[in-house]
């Protein structure tokens, strides 16, 4: 994250540290707000500086809706720009520039210029007009302000549909193809109520719905996608999985088979010479060895059993996932058991099942 940020937006941030504070509009209702949002400014600044971007922003953010002004909506839009927050980064570096004092750093003011120009690179902005004054605008249902908006409205490129809203008027939408990097202009004319509205591209009863994905019916022998029956996918995939937990156990069964035959000749071969119970200092590493042998059949016949149950759940819900997708009626009496068996040879992974 710290190569995204550039050196000039951290010089930017220290500039605004430095900066006098100037309070737009502070609550009187709350004399210590301002306090408290320089506080946070300050700790969200020094956050941002140290590459806590996520620290800066939660600071940052509090101190903006504590007591709004043009150092914390600067600070603010670099972070998000660093976090690649481009619409909220021109959203917040824009307020930055309307609010910035005349008299204030030339040098800090020209970084957030930078800074808005790179976010304006990924976002488009709309200039929104509306003939009633007080009107509700959203931007894809979120609300963005109140007509009449003098500032820019930034948004993600893509299919947008901006809508008007005001008490005994019609509720009029327009949809627009935002454009990375221009600016559009978008015109909303509301008409009385009752009334279709003015001259508007699409109205908001002509704005296409929200619409449900249809759900594939149960007797469908296909996949949407790719023609295969969803029914031989369950059973391809999960007939997948159960062979290599099966796999597994073969493996593993194997190797404790080995283990065991290993083990038996060896305690043979010591038989003679008293076993193991009281070696001697003849017989003590091959003692040895015969422990190791039996800790590693032990270990190998854990494994064949954790893979056995393993294939069984897989084996289960293949079938059930098969039977619950299929497309024709299949028995009812289908049953599958999967259990593990052990003998003089070893430990074993018995299936068993009728479809």
């Amino acid at each position: 994250m710290a190569s995204i940020v550039s050196r000039g937006a951290v010089a930017c941030a220290a500039l605004l540290l430095l900066a006098r504070p100037v309070l737009a509009d502070a609550p009187a209702s709350g004399a210590a707000r301002p306090d408290r949002a320089e506080e946070a400014f300050r700790r969200g600044t020094a956050a941002f500086e140290a590459g806590e971007y996520s620290d800066a922003y939660a600071e940052l953010r509090a101190a903006w809706d504590l007591s709004p002004s043009y150092r914390t909506a600067g600070g603010l839009g670099q972070v998000e720009l660093g976090l690649a927050q481009y619409r909220d980064a021109a959203t917040h570096l824009s307020a930055c520039l309307r609010m910035f004092p005349r008299d204030g750093d030339p040098a800090a003011r020209a970084h957030v210029e930078q800074g808005l120009a790179q976010a304006r690179a990924h976002v488009a902005a709309l200039r929104v007009r509306v003939d009633v004054p007080g009107a509700t605008l959203t931007v894809d249902r979120i609300v963005v302000g109140h007509a009449p908006i003098e500032e820019l409205v930034f948004v993600d490129p893509g299919h947008r549909v901006i809508e008007a809203a005001a008490p005994n008027h019609d509720p009029t939408a327009v949809a627009v193809d935002a454009i990375a990097g221009r600016t559009q202009d978008v015109e909303l004319t509301l008409g009385p109520a009752g009334a279709r509205g003015g001259s508007v591209p699409v109205p908001v009863h002509d704005v296409p719905p929200r619409r449900k994905l249809a759900r594939l019916p149960r007797d469908s022998t296909a996949n949407a996608a790719d023609g295969v029956a969803p029914s031989t996918w369950a059973l391809a995939v999960g007939g997948g999985i159960t062979v290599a937990f099966m796999a597994t156990a073969a493996v593993f069964l194997g190797k404790s088979v080995a283990a065991s035959s290993d083990a038996s000749s060896l305690r043979s071969e010591l038989s003679p010479a008293g076993g193991c119970v009281e070696p001697t200092p003849a017989t003590r590493a091959r003692c040895d060895d015969l422990s190791d042998l039996v800790d590693a059949r032990n270990r190998d016949d854990v494994a064949v059993t954790a893979a056995s149950i393993g294939a069984g759940v897989a084996a289960l819900a293949t079938v059930g996932l098969y039977f619950a997708l299929s497309p024709r009626e299949r028995a009812q009496s289908a049953s599958i058991s999967v259990g593990a068996r052990r003998d003089v040879a070893g430990v074993s992974a018995v299936v068993r099942g009728a479809f």
